[in-house]
């Protein structure tokens, strides 16, 4: 493989390329919803809470995130990272829903922006190694450095601006919360194929 070209190592593996793709772009699109993006919208666009006020919450947020980073990455281990993936994903889609509920209903919950953000690790963590496991060792940083470029491109880069487009082209509050969760369950839907065809979940 190391004298095979990029394009020609594309064409052979292309599906797992796309998939590693959407994962990585998914993956960095949490954060982007979550600690760039949602901080915002709820001061600037929504006005449901201060700027200094989410300025802190956003530095509270991101401390937990580092801390139970550790914490997801050590529970991966122990109970299996496809186990606590799902665990995290079904955590997260349930604290957005009832975060889109109370944006709905002009309230902004801090508890539960914060269990969303450590619900997160425990999907986010396991889900970098499906994203390296899948790869077949002689081609995988060449194909990860580009999917990882794919996904910041088309799905993480674009986020912030995708959910507040939402927002201003319809003016429904909780959408760009949906759309979050609609990032979530692609996520958890090509981990799933991941390990179900490219043994992303074998040690």
């Amino acid at each position: 493989y190391k004298s095979t070209s990029i394009l020609k190592i594309l064409k052979q593996h292309l599906t797992i390329f796309l998939l590693c793709g959407v994962l990585a772009g998914c993956i960095g699109s949490t954060n982007q919803f979550n600690i760039i993006f949602f901080a915002t919208y709820n001061f600037k666009i929504i006005h449901l809470a201060s700027e200094s006020d989410m300025q802190m919450y956003r530095m509270l947020a991101v401390i937990l995130y580092m801390v139970f980073a550790i914490i997801a990455g050590l529970a991966a281990d122990y109970f299996g990272r496809k186990k606590i993936a799902s665990i995290g994903a079904a955590a997260v889609k349930l604290f957005s829903s009832l975060t889109a509920y109370n944006t709905a209903n002009g309230y902004l919950s801090i508890s539960l922006y914060m269990l969303n953000t450590i619900a997160l690790t425990f999907l986010v963590i396991p889900a970098l190694a499906f994203l390296k496991q899948s790869i077949p060792a002689a081609i995988r940083f060449r194909i990860f450095s580009l999917a990882h470029a794919m996904g910041s491109i088309l799905i993480s880069g674009t986020t912030p601006v995708f959910s507040t487009y939402l927002y201003h082209a319809t003016e429904i509050i909780w959408l760009p919360v949906a759309y979050f969760v609609l990032i979530i369950t692609i996520m958890i839907s090509v981990i799933h194929i991941l390990c179900a065809k490219y043994g992303a979940n074998d040690y």
